[in-house]
Order: structure tokens, then C-alpha cells, then sequence
């Protein structure tokens, strides 16, 4: 899920640019008359709108393809030009700000998330600074609520709340025209007399269902690691807290065109694609012909898909068996086990058949899935945030990630927030601060929790033992009580030191012990500073021992060998230097 909490429409993030023209931009008509011996004038081309959009993305791998929709619903009226100033949350505002500047844009548009609000209003500030007479849009989910104060505090000249393909042109044919403006659908703006207009939701783009992404665009960032691409848009839910939940029934492109769309990606070298797709999985006939098309034409390219694992019938069950291996990545939303938890957000799905679903998911081996939840949602304490987690950590996805609810502009739950008596921070990115039913010292604990997951159940190199321990003699909360104790929950700490630490929580037989245990080799960690004994191995391991990790070498006489001993059975690591210096390159266990 991107991320629990922060989920986000592509439609609605088209954070909406604006240029600067008089009216409808028309060719001028040449005299009726003309001297002799003289030719007819040609008509002048307009000068093209100077648009630049300002990019600020969570990380480099990100990139938005909010440019290259725009520019294809473009009206064939207008003359734009592009330039795309794109960088990641941390960066220099000065360095930005001066660029644009640098480019004299008639415009500066560009997308407001939780994540980049504080550095794109930054720039934006600067650049107005520098050019007054610069216009300047944004659009995205941070625009969905009422865009009052964000007019009043930051030199803005509209806000554009929902898919603004349509609504952008039509800015476009009255820019110098402010009187109107008011009667464009979704555009929000402060008039010259302090006046905010407020032009409700944006129509959806009606052409999307018919839009083509034109792959050899310049604006299109097939350059990135993966590329962000959407088949359908809408969503079947009604989640209280996505800025999805009220976007209305999937409107879908036909199979065709994403056949064709994905050829010219490939063709210029994407080979990640991450679908903004809502609920990948509804409706069923076209997750079915969608992972078909994936695994027989494209099976170079890699899809990370967003899955309700509570509405997985044997039709998508059958394909997804069928998945190459690596090509898939899943996220599958959770957010609660609780049937009373989510029929108060209006999330479909029987807990027991999402626990099904999530069990059916792990358990294909071609991809790993990725599990999300929530704490603070109404109706929801800690414990069960904590049994959630334990019931996920028991099934063994190859990570969770636990957010804290944030209360989204736009969203049922900000308007029922006072209602329902969630306190919710006021500044992005929102997150619940009280609820009647957790307090913020309970919330405290959960973000713990969040980190603990971070840190011990989702890196590979201890996710095994991690698991092992969550589901032992012990409780989850007995193990996050014992890291928070030793301090490794308030900063990072390195993976020795969470080793030794989880060395000393385990007794010398149990399966959580031997995980431990086995990850200190595995992960390269010095025999002689291990926790536990273990002894050279003079030879080859005996011949009651069976090859249980890795290649064996082809002369034994040539590495080095470690015996431990753990539980009722024992292993044998085998290192050799020249292949690799501090791992063992194969384990053998005894029979």
C-alpha cells in the first residue's frame, strides 16, 4: 500500500499546472489584400506557454507521470513548452528555486503529497521572490480538503482539487481572465479583494479510458529504476481514511492499450512498473487477463500490484500460482483484523478470509508479499493493533509495515474526525494524536511496535528469528518490551548488537534459538566472538551429515570448518576465503 494512510489516486494527484496566454490562443489572418507583386503574410505561430514542474519526489527511484498526462490532454489549441525540474525531499530549495528562475517560466506547477508539502512551498516562495509575474498551480492529494488557508499562506494562484486534465485547459483559455475563473470545475483560488472561490470536486478526465502514454515523450521518466503507471482509475472501496474512497466505480483502458503502452515502455527500457491501480484484484476477469498479459508478453518486466487479500477468488488464486518467478511484488492491505474496526472505516472483507487470502499469498514462493496496517483507526486499542501484528508476524510475510492513521484532506474521515472524536495533528502529515478508545501514550507504544517491525522482522537477516521468537513461549509484547528496554527501539542499532541481544532472550533448544544462531553465521559474523561455543571441524563434515545451504567445495582439505551445536542436531559451516571472505559457503546439518 503506499503507504497505509497515504493513499493516493493517481487522478487526483495530477497536481494541476496553469500557463499564462490571453484567451484561446489563435493563429492571426493575414490581409485580404495584397499589393502587387507581394505574397500573402504566413501565419505567425503563438509563442508556446513556458511551463516548468517541479518535482519533488520521496527518493530518486520516484518520478511522477503527472507532466506527461497533461500534456496529453492537452488542447491542440495551445502551445506549451515543457521543462522538468525534478529532485528528492532533502534537497536544496536555493539550488531549485534557481534553477526555475533560470528558465523563466510564465508558469510553476507542480504536485503536493504529505511528504513534499513543506519543501515545495518552500521553493515556491523563492521563485515568487525572483519572478513576481510567474503564475503558479499545484494539484495532488494535499488539495483535497479546503484549500483556503493554503491560498492565504503561499503565493498561489490556484489549487486544483481532483483529476485536473479537463479543468487544466480551460484554466488555460481564461488566464488572464481571473473573473472567470470561478466557473471552472475544482479550481480554487483567492481573488484580487481576498475573496476564496472554491470550485468543488474537478469532473473526471473523460478521455482517460482512451488516453494513450505516449512512450517516446520527453517528459515520460523511463530513466528511473521503475515507472508509475496506472490501468484503471477509481475505486470499488469506500475506505473512510484513502482519498480513494470516494473517487467513484474503476473506470478501466482497455486491455489493448496497456498491451500496447507496456510494448513501448519495454521498447525503451523500463523494466519495473508499479501500478496506481486501487484494488488490482477487482474486478476479477481483469486481474485474471491482467496477470495473463503480465507473465506471457512481458516477462522481462517486474509489476508491484496492491492486493486485497480478502477478495481472492480461484480464478486469481490459479494465476498468481502460476507467476513467474521475481515478477511480481504484492502489497497486500490489511489495516485491521477487527470486523468491528473496519465496518467503522467501510472496509469490505471478512478478517478470516483476508488471514486466508494473506496465508494463500505467502505461501507462493515465485513473489513476496508485503503486508500493511493501521493503528488509531476509530474503534481500534492497542491490543489489538499488538494481536494484529502477532497474527501477521505468525503467518510470515516477507515484511509489515504498521503507520499510524493520518486524517487525509479530503477524506470521510477528516470531515467525521470532531464526530468521532479523533484529535489529529493539524500540520502534514496528520497523524491521530487520540482517539476514545487509544491514548497518545498507547499511540506511542504503536509507533514502537512500527519500529520494531522495521528493525528486527522485516531485514532478511533476522526475519526468521525474529519470527521464531514472536511466536515462542513468549509474547510480542514480552520481546518489544525487552527491545525497548535495551534501547533499541529509540535509535538504530546495528545487527550485532540486535543479535547479542536476542542471544540473550533465547534458551539453548528452542527453534528461536537456533534461528539466532543461525543467522549469526549466515550473516558473516566471527565464529570466534559468537555467543554461543562452536569448534573447528578438522576434514569434511562427517558422512552422516546432509548438505542442508549452499555449494559444498570440491576440496575439503582447502577450508575451514565450524561445528555448533544447537538443540538436537548440529551444523557445520564451511568457509573458503577465496570465494567469500567472512560468509560460510555452505551449511551441512546433521540427519
Amino acid at each position: 500500500m503506499r503507504p497505509a494512510g497515504d493513499v493516493v489516486d493517481s487522478g487526483d494527484d495530477c497536481g494541476r499546472a496553469g500557463q499564462r496566454g490571453a484567451g484561446p490562443i489563435a493563429y492571426p489572418s493575414g490581409p485580404k489584400r495584397h499589393p502587387k507583386g507581394t505574397r500573402p503574410l504566413e501565419p505567425v505561430p503563438p509563442k508556446p506557454l513556458r511551463i516548468v514542474w517541479l518535482e519533488v519526489n520521496s527518493s530518486y527511484a520516484h518520478a511522477s507521470i503527472v507532466p506527461t498526462l497533461l500534456a496529453t490532454a492537452m488542447p491542440v489549441d495551445i502551445a506549451v513548452s515543457w521543462t522538468v525540474v525534478r529532485g528528492t525531499v532533502g534537497g536544496s530549495s536555493g539550488e531549485w528555486a534557481r534553477e526555475i528562475a533560470a528558465a523563466a517560466p510564465d508558469v510553476l506547477a507542480g504536485t503536493l503529497y504529505l511528504f513534499n508539502r513543506s519543501a515545495v512551498l518552500d521553493v515556491i516562495a523563492r521563485v515568487h521572490a525572483l519572478l513576481p509575474a510567474c503564475r503558479i498551480a499545484v494539484g495532488g492529494p494535499e488539495c483535497l480538503g479546503d484549500n483556503r488557508d493554503l491560498l492565504a499562506r503561499h503565493p498561489i494562484s490556484a489549487a486544483f482539487r481532483g483529476e485536473g486534465e479537463g479543468s487544466f485547459g480551460l484554466w488555460l483559455r481564461s488566464l488572464d481572465d481571473p473573473g472567470s475563473w470561478p466557473h471552472i470545475p475544482g479550481l480554487c483560488q483567492l481573488d484580487a479583494t481576498g475573496t476564496y472561490w472554491d470550485g468543488g470536486m474537478t469532473p473526471h478526465w473523460a478521455e482517460f479510458a482512451r488516453s494513450h502514454l505516449d512512450s517516446s515523450a520527453g517528459l515520460l521518466p523511463v530513466d528511473r529504476p521503475f515507472l508509475q503507471y496506472e490501468t484503471t482509475r477509481g475505486c470499488a472501496g469506500r475506505c473512510a481514511f484513502c482519498t480513494s474512497g470516494e473517487s467513484g466505480p474503476p473506470r478501466a483502458k482497455p486491455l489493448c492499450t496497456v498491451a500496447a503502452e507496456l510494448a513501448g515502455l519495454a521498447t525503451r527500457g523500463v523494466r519495473e512498473i508499479r501500478l496506481l491501480d486501487r484494488t488490482f484484484n477487482l474486478p476479477v476477469a481483469r486481474c485474471v487477463a491482467l496477470l495473463r498479459l503480465f507473465r506471457e508478453q512481458f516477462p522481462e518486466m517486474r509489476f508491484h500490484l496492491e492486493i486485497h487479500p480478502g477478495l481472492l477468488t480461484p480464478a486469481i488464486r490459479e494465476e498468481l500460482v502460476q507467476a513467474r518467478p521475481g515478477q511480481l511484488h504484492v502489497e497486500a492491505g490489511v489495516q485491521s483484523l477487527s470486523s468491528t474496526v473496519l465496518a467503522r472505516v467501510g472496509r469490505t472483507g471478512d478478517p478470516e478470509r483476508v488471514l486466508s487470502g494473506l496465508r494463500f499469498l505467502v505461501s507462493c514462493a515465485a513473489f513476496e508479499t508485503h503486508a500493511d496496517l493501521l493503528a488509531g483507526l476509530p474503534g481500534q486499542g492497542l491490543a489489538g493493533v499488538v494481536a494484529d501484528a502477532a497474527r501477521l508476524i505468525a503467518l510470515g510475510p516477507a515484511q509489515i509495515q504498521l503507520e499510524l492513521l493520518k486524517i487525509l484532506p479530503g477524506t470521510r474521515l477528516r470531515r467525521e474526525a470532531a464526530a468521532q472524536g479523533l484529535v489529529f495533528s493539524p500540520v502534514s502529515p496528520y497523524e491521530v494524536l487520540r482517539t476514545p478508545t487509544i491514548s497518545p501514550d498507547q499511540l506511542a507504544q504503536a509507533e514502537k511496535l512500527s519500529r520494531f517491525l522495521d528493525r528486527f522482522y522485516n531485514p532478511p537477516a533476522l526475519h526468521a528469528a525474529t519470527r521464531a521468537l514472536a511466536t515462542s513461549d513468549g509474547t510480542l509484547e514480552r520481546l518489544l518490551a525487552a527491545c525497548d528496554q535495551a534501547g533499541a527501539l529509540a535509535e538504530p542499532v546495528s545487527l550485532e548488537r540486535r543479535l547479542r541481544l536476542f542471544a540473550g532472550l533465547v534458551e539453548d533448544g528452542q527453534e528461536a534459538c537456533e534461528q539466532v544462531q543461525l543467522a549469526w553465521f549466515e550473516n558473516g559474523f566471527s565464529p570466534d566472538s559468537a555467543p554461543w561455543p562452536n569448534t573447528p571441524c578438522p576434514g569434511a563434515p562427517p558422512p552422516a551429515a546432509r548438505l542442508w545451504k549452499g555449494v559444498p567445495p570440491k576440496d575439503f582439505r582447502r577450508v575451514r570448518i565450524r561445528y555448533l551445536a544447537t538443540g538436537q542436531t548440529g551444523f557445520w559451516f564451511v568457509y573458503d576465503r577465496a570465494v567469500e571472505p567472512r560468509r560460510p559457503i555452505c551449511v551441512f546439518r546433521a540427519k
